[in-house]
């Protein structure tokens, strides 16, 4: 049964991967909460440290935003990630392992193609 409810964690967190990213990439382990900030919208923070504001002054759509953005975070943590949403630096190691080692020619050509790629790209953008 356990093995059953980690499978279904894990499609629950490549589902929310590919929602678009509503998470800055911070990696402190404090739990999440909503907040009311003092202009009535809610706010996801971590301890008491603001991380993303949801927009909404409506508590039930607050509470949906800080669910996907903690299956985001998790899906982050293990590596999955929807390359239509995440930055470069995330894709292309995980891209460049993908390619099959018996075809090197378009191996190295991809490859290079991708760290190019990364160096143009700076990780913060």
């Amino acid at each position: 049964m356990r093995s059953v409810l980690k499978q279904l964690r894990r499609g629950e967190r490549e589902a929310a991967s590919r929602l678009p990213q509503v998470i800055d990439g911070d990696a402190l382990k404090k739990e999440l909460r909503l907040k009311e900030r003092p202009n009535g919208k809610w706010a996801v923070c971590r301890g008491s440290v603001f991380l993303k504001s949801t927009g909404t002054r409506d508590l039930a759509k607050a509470e949906t935003f800080l669910k996907i953005y903690e299956l985001q975070l998790e899906a982050r943590e293990e590596g999955i990630v929807e390359p239509r949403y995440a930055q470069s630096a995330e894709i292309v190691p995980t891209t460049c392992r993908r390619f099959p080692a018996a075809d090197a020619g378009v191996r190295k050509f991809a490859t290079d193609s991708l760290k190019r790629l990364e160096r143009t790209c700076p990780a913060s953008v």
